[in-house]
């Protein structure tokens, strides 16, 4: 019986993958123009099934038709999502052609050379696909397949990572190569992608054979194969030889680069997005436009230095995912109006700024929510502590401040305001998760957040720490964040007017440097101070 059942159930016949695709080719199967409509078909199915008609109406609402075809140009694309926005908004009146030629570079997708396409209503819901966060691997998931031999990884899981990175490609405005050291930077930084469904999906997209861009054109191949679903599947090492013909360009990701001027018109947005209806309702919460230049400048240096007029690849990312990790989500509400049949009249606004407020302003409050607003709600902050300094030093400050610190009962930041040895402005604080100076029942807390301290001017950057490390302590009079042997440390000393700033590389201490600023202090002449809380 065992031999009957051998020769009536004989192993899968081996498929020639090679000669599958030399068929394919001749079928015409495998052209650019053949695997965009598989990818467009699979996006309308797994993407924006239930959305595609809301989709299509806003799209008929404000595209032209030029020789029979309809798009949308700059002027429809902008004027459809400026009606979220009080009339003339200055930074979408920058920001909006930025995005539209964003949304046109990403239509593209993969095969990013070439000249600009119009963008059409597929093409449009292409972008989307693209720039919507919850839509990143709506069309490529991992997913491995068995041939009645072996699994093999027939699709690589696409990651946040690689949404951020084809936004930054669509954003940039300049072209020449970083260099071999820009390159290692690179791969390095790109691998670790953020955590997914499987690992064994998770591969590294920048290998011998290409760098990311190829792997793009690997990934929609490896997902848009030819024929039934439930057929037996290529696996995505078997597409590499024709992801490499169609790869044909001498444009690689580490030619890529954005102009200093560019990143601060789109961030000049992101920032004012989130305080759009205090831009224009209550004259006590208006914006001054100079606040809002300074905040975006502050930002900006994050990503490049003064004297750099360009950012490339492993900086933005860098920047994005140690400082700014929220910056992107304004978007996700702009975009989603295509998706929405309703009109809309303006974004709400996230934030109310308490009255005792002087330090925080709704510039300041925005720029904190590119770390914080996940992690704290700023609908009802309260003011635990404030104090002004003057040349004598406050000790009833310090008690008061040592108090405060040890009898928070939610998520709490501490502002810090002065004049550094330049006399320049500096704000920076700390962020204090859990109370008190040892937050040991934090290790139990997955869902708690590490403390971290933060610098807001004249440079945006965040100093994280491991969820568990003490948050301050206090001795002879002064108060520590941080090691200040190592790592990065904030001190406040001398009855709290002088404030110390230690910024190492070297060493294992809670708060980690950032490389690209190498080592550096500042002493800082402190006027004021604030502690807030989430109220309770």
């Amino acid at each position: 019986m065992a031999r009957e059942r051998e020769k009536t159930d004989p192993k899968p016949k081996e498929i020639d993958w090679k000669q599958k695709m030399v068929s394919w080719q001749k079928k015409g199967s495998m052209t650019p123009e053949q695997i965009i409509q598989r990818l467009d078909a699979k996006l309308e199915t797994y993407g924006f099934y239930e959305k595609l008609a809301a989709i299509q109406k806003n799209f008929d609402s404000v595209c032209v038709e030029n020789k029979g075809i309809k798009h949308l140009n700059e002027a429809g694309f902008v004027k459809f999502l400026a009606r979220a926005f009080p009339t003339s908004f200055d930074p979408f009146v920058d920001a909006g052609p930025i995005l539209y030629t964003s949304a046109v570079y990403l239509a593209r997708f993969p095969f990013m050379t070439g000249e600009p396409s119009l963008l059409t209503f597929a093409a449009l819901v292409r972008a989307l696909a693209l720039m919507l966060p919850d839509k990143a691997n709506c069309w490529c998931a991992g997913h491995a397949s068995s041939d009645g031999r072996d699994e093999r990884l027939i699709s690589r899981e696409r990651s946040a990572i690689d949404q951020i990175r084809l936004f930054f490609q669509s954003l940039a405005d300049k072209y020449e190569d970083s260099g071999p050291e820009c390159e290692e930077i690179l791969v390095v930084a790109e691998r670790p992608n953020q955590p997914i469904r499987e690992p064994a999906f998770q591969v590294p997209n920048n290998d011998q054979d290409g760098d990311e861009m190829y792997h793009d054109i690997l990934d929609v191949l490896s997902a848009t194969q030819p024929g039934k679903e439930y057929e037996i599947l290529c696996s995505r090492d078997n597409l590499r030889p024709l992801a490499t013909k169609l790869w044909q360009t001498d444009i690689r990701l580490s030619h890529y680069q954005i102009s200093r001027k560019k990143i601060a018109s789109l961030l000049k947005l992101l920032l004012s997005m989130r305080l759009s209806d205090a831009c224009h309702q209550d004259a006590a919460y208006s914006v001054k436009a100079h606040e809002l230049d300074a905040v975006t400048e502050n930002v900006v240096n994050a990503f490049s230095g003064k004297d750099d007029d360009a950012i490339a690849w492993p900086v933005f990312y860098n920047r994005i995912i140690a400082t700014t990790p929220l910056l992107l989500t304004p978007l996700e509400g702009l975009l989603n109006l295509f998706l929405e049949t309703s009109e809309p009249t303006s974004i709400p606004g996230e934030f109310a700024l308490p009255t005792e407020a002087t330090i925080l302003s709704l510039p300041i409050l925005s720029q904190l929510s590119l770390v914080l607003a996940s992690t704290i709600t700023f609908d009802g902050l309260q003011l635990l502590y404030h104090c002004k300094l003057t040349n004598a030093s406050d000790p009833e400050g310090f008690t008061t401040l040592v108090d405060v610190l040890q009898s928070y009962r939610e998520p709490c930041f501490l502002l810090i305001r002065g004049r550094s040895d330049t006399d320049d402005i500096v704000t920076y604080g700390a962020f204090l998760p859990v109370r008190g100076q040892q937050p040991s029942d934090s290790i139990h807390r997955p869902d708690l957040v590490g403390s971290f301290l933060f610098q807001l001017s004249p440079q945006h950057d965040v100093f994280s720490a491991p969820t568990g490390e003490p948050s301050w302590t206090s001795f002879n009079r002064e108060i520590w964040f941080g090691d200040q042997d190592a790592g990065v440390a904030f001190g406040l000393t001398d009855g709290l007017k002088q404030g110390i700033m230690m910024h190492k590389l070297t060493g294992d201490g809670p708060y980690k440097g950032n490389l690209s600023r190498r080592e550096w202090q500042m002493k800082v002449r402190i006027s004021e101070l604030e502690v807030w809380m989430e109220r309770d």
